[in-house]
C-alpha cells in the first residue's frame, strides 16, 4: 500500500502522524511522558509493521531499538489500559484488511518475520512447496523420543481397533503430504499428531501446529467426521456456495491462526478427500499451515503420538512429488 495513503488510514483512525525515529533510542522528545499508555505501530525499513501495546511507551520503544536496528518510524495513538488487548487486536486486523505486512505473530493471520522456521526451511524452499501443488520434499532424519513414543503406545493400538482406523490413517497421510511442508523435518517440532485425546466427542486424532489445531477426526452418532481450518480470504464466493453443499462451513477460529481462516466439518472419509484434493482448499491450507509454523515450534509436542505418525508417514519415501518443468 502507498506509503501516505496508510499514513491518512491511521491518523482517521486516531494515531499520531508518523514519528521519524530511525537511529533513535529514546522517544520522549516525540510523545513526553514515559507512562504514556497506548497501541503503536512500528514501521520498518522492508516496508513491514508491527503493532504493539504499552503501558510505557519509551520503555517498550527503547526495548524494541534494541532488538530492531531497521526501525524507521512510529505511530502512536493513547488508549486506555483496560483496552489495550481490544484495541491491539482492531489495529491488527485494519492492517491486514489493508494488505499491510505484519511482523507480528500472535493475532495475525500472516506473519513476515523471519523466524527460526526460516533456518529448517529456506525461504525459497518454503515459496516453492507454496506456489506448486505438485511438490513436498520426504527427505531427512526423522526425531525420536523413545520414552514419548511408549507413552502413548495403549492408545495407537486401540485406535487400530477402531472401525475406522484405517480410513483416517489414509486421510492422515494425504492431508500431510498435500498440506505440511516438509513433513520429516517438521515432525514433531513444528507440527504433531495425537492420538485418542480427551475430547466432548469421540476424537480419534488432532493435528497441532503452533498453539492450534488444525486438524480434528472424531466420530458423532456412529459417524465419523473431518474437521480442519484453512485460510478464508483464499476461497472465493462460488467455491464457498459448493462447499456449503458438501460440509458445515462456519466462521469458527483461534487467535494464534488470526481473522482470516474459516472452518469446514466434513462428514465421511469419501467426502473429505474429495475437498483436500480440491487445489484451491489444497492452497488456502497451505497458506493457512505454514504461516503457524512460521510463527513457532509446536507448542503440543508431548502429546505427539510416534505410532500414528508412522503410519503416516511410511511410505513417504515412496512418494515422488517433483516440482513441474
Amino acid at each position: 500500500m502507498n506509503r501516505n495513503k496508510l499514513y491518512r488510514i491511521l491518523i482517521s483512525d486516531g494515531f499520531t502522524p508518523p514519528y521519524y525515529v530511525e537511529r533513535c533510542t529514546n522517544i520522549k522528545d516525540f510523545l513526553p511522558g514515559s507512562s504514556k499508555t497506548g497501541i503503536y505501530i512500528l514501521h520498518f525499513s522492508d516496508e513491514t509493521k508491527y503493532v504493539g501495546k504499552s503501558k510505557e511507551i519509551s520503555r517498550r520503544f527503547r526495548q524494541h531499538s534494541n532488538n530492531f536496528s531497521d526501525i524507521i518510524a512510529i505511530n502512536f495513538k493513547e488508549v486506555p489500559s483496560d483496552e489495550l488487548d481490544i484495541a491491539e487486536e482492531k489495529t491488527i486486523k485494519l492492517l491486514e484488511k489493508n494488505k499491510v505486512k505484519l511482523r507480528n505473530i500472535l493475532l495475525s493471520s500472516f506473519t513476515y518475520k523471519k523466524t527460526d522456521f526460516y533456518d529448517v526451511i529456506p525461504e525459497r524452499d518454503q515459496n516453492l512447496w507454496l506456489t506448486n501443488l505438485n511438490f513436498n520434499d520426504f527427505s531427512g532424519e526423522r526425531i525420536t523420543d523413545n520414552e514419548l513414543r511408549e507413552k502413548y503406545k495403549m492408545k495407537f493400538h486401540k485406535f487400530l481397533r477402531e472401525p475406522y482406523s484405517d480410513k483416517v490413517i489414509a486421510f492422515l497421510r494425504l492431508y500431510v503430504s498435500k498440506t505440511i511442508p516438509f513433513p520429516i523435518k517438521t515432525e514433531f517440532i513444528y507440527w504433531s499428531i495425537s492420538c485418542l485425546p480427551s475430547a466432548t466427542y469421540k476424537t480419534f486424532c488432532r493435528m497441532n501446529l503452533f498453539w492450534q489445531e488444525v486438524l480434528t477426526v472424531f466420530e458423532n452418532n456412529k459417524k465419523s467426521f473431518f474437521s480442519f481450518h484453512l485460510m478464508k480470504s483464499e476461497i472465493s464466493a462460488s467455491l464457498f456456495k459448493m462447499l456449503k453443499g458438501l460440509c458445515e462451513v462456519s466462521n469458527h477460529r483461534y487467535k494464534p491462526g488470526g481473522e482470516d481462516q474459516c472452518n469446514l466439518i466434513v462428514e465421511s472419509y469419501e467426502t473429505a478427500s474429495e475437498i483436500l484434493n480440491n487445489e484451491h482448499i489444497q492452497n488456502a491450507i497451505k497458506k493457512f499451515n505454514i504461516n503457524l509454523m512460521r510463527k513457532g515450534v509446536c507448542q503440543y509436542a508431548r502429546y505427539h503420538c510416534f505410532y500414528l505418525a508412522d503410519k503416516i508417514i511410511e511410505d513417504f519415501s515412496l512418494i515422488s512429488l517433483p516440482p513441474s518443468a
